[in-house]
């Protein structure tokens, strides 16, 4: 989990092109700047991730890693696609998988720079109702240009042509890891619930549990208040 304090994202490390030999490990050059962890695995840039049970054991048998990011934040900065490649080059891993949460661009106004900056990014993940209100909002951008000049202030606004949309709910695996989602409301018509359950955690982007917001502050602006009330009882079936 990598964030600013306000705004954050997931990166799932999954394993792939592992060889048999459990004991055959990847020789690490000096700049990885890697440090072995109790869960017998290796990290970088502290703070960037998580390294907890479950996930992927950098550096050990596997050739290849791959990641999955979870929306990309504009107010992380430019340099933010940039970031995710350093730090994934150096546990030599691709970053082939982004989901994206819900449509607001506080969200998913990165994605340009990400997928500038990892060419490996070929996969895109979310609900219908998600993708539904993205592609309104890019043919109000791209469809018709004296509509964009009216309403669109961001001329970077990100294209999303997404590989997998579901419905309701969805199981997906990625190498060695595994990542529930569900279509819910509140905050947002379609808003993902993400459920890793090898380290049980469960993430629900601006669902309306903050400190000191919630109850309050429109429930953390939700666009349906009431069955804000019931992802409480989302989050307690986990």
């Amino acid at each position: 989990m990598y964030g600013d304090g306000t705004y954050m994202t997931n990166l799932y490390v999954y394993e792939k092109e592992c060889s048999s030999d459990t004991k055959k490990s990847k020789k690490k050059s000096k700049k990885d700047k890697m440090t072995k962890d109790s869960n017998g695995g290796y990290r970088s840039l502290k703070g960037s991730t998580s390294n907890r049970r479950g996930l992927s054991r950098y550096g050990t048998n596997c050739e290849r890693l791959g990641a999955v990011l979870v929306d990309a934040p504009p107010n992380l900065g430019p340099g933010f696609g940039d970031f995710i490649k350093t730090f994934l080059d150096s546990i030599n891993a691709d970053l082939e998988v982004m989901i994206v949460t819900h449509e607001h661009l506080d969200h998913m106004g990165n994605g340009n720079n990400v997928m500038a900056a990892n060419p490996t990014l070929s996969r895109f993940v979310t609900g219908s109702r998600v993708a539904e209100t993205i592609h309104a909002f890019q043919t109000i951008d791209y469809g018709n240009p004296r509509i964009r000049e009216i309403m669109s202030p961001n001329p970077d606004y990100p294209r999303y042509e997404f590989t997998d949309v579901f419905e309701g709910e969805a199981t997906y695996h990625f190498g060695n890891q595994t990542l529930y989602l569900k279509e819910l409301d509140g905050h947002t018509p379609g808003n993902l619930l993400i459920w890793h359950d090898a380290s049980k955690v469960l993430t629900n982007i601006d669902a309306p549990v903050f400190p000191k917001w919630s109850p309050f502050f429109e429930l953390a602006i939700a666009l349906n208040i009431p069955f804000a009330y019931k992802l409480f009882d989302e989050y307690r079936a986990f």
